[in-house]
């Protein structure tokens, strides 16, 4: 079974007058790929930084917790990306980070600690292919 969009907007999609939305959500199975656009003036890295620190604060145990030391990635693009894996008692995932001119993308895949169709070779496809391609005109 493919990825279902659960959140968002297939491409090629009737545009609502308000926009595209800032969210889009991919699933399959228990594992959830999310995109969120937000303006941003800094770095990948530093996006990264900000949404784990919001991520691992706390000291509920069940909460995400960032684990293992951050590393980058480069989109199919040439676009530099900063990703972070955390866990939990119930999911594993990663968090992941793009920006340029302006725009941030924070990246969010969740999925249990044990999946049985591991889904991590089309997770890290996903995850290469984000593009900033300009919004087309209405």
């Amino acid at each position: 079974m493919g990825w279902t969009l659960t959140d968002g907007l297939m491409l090629g999609a009737q545009v609502p007058a308000g926009g595209y939305p800032k969210t889009a959500v991919v699933s399959r199975d228990s594992v959830s790929f999310s995109v969120t656009t937000t303006t941003w003036g800094g770095s990948a890295s530093e996006l990264l930084e900000q949404l784990t620190v919001a991520t691992d604060s706390g000291n509920d145990r069940r909460a995400l917790h960032v684990t293992g030391t951050p590393s980058t990635f480069t989109t199919t693009a040439g676009q530099p990306g900063a990703l972070a894996r955390y866990r939990s008692t119930t999911v594993d995932g990663l968090i992941a980070a793009l920006a340029l001119n302006g725009t941030g993308v924070a990246i969010v895949v969740t999925g249990p600690v044990d999946v049985p169709d591991n889904p991590s070779s089309a997770v890290s496809a996903m995850l290469t292919s984000v593009d900033f391609t300009q919004e087309p005109s209405r």
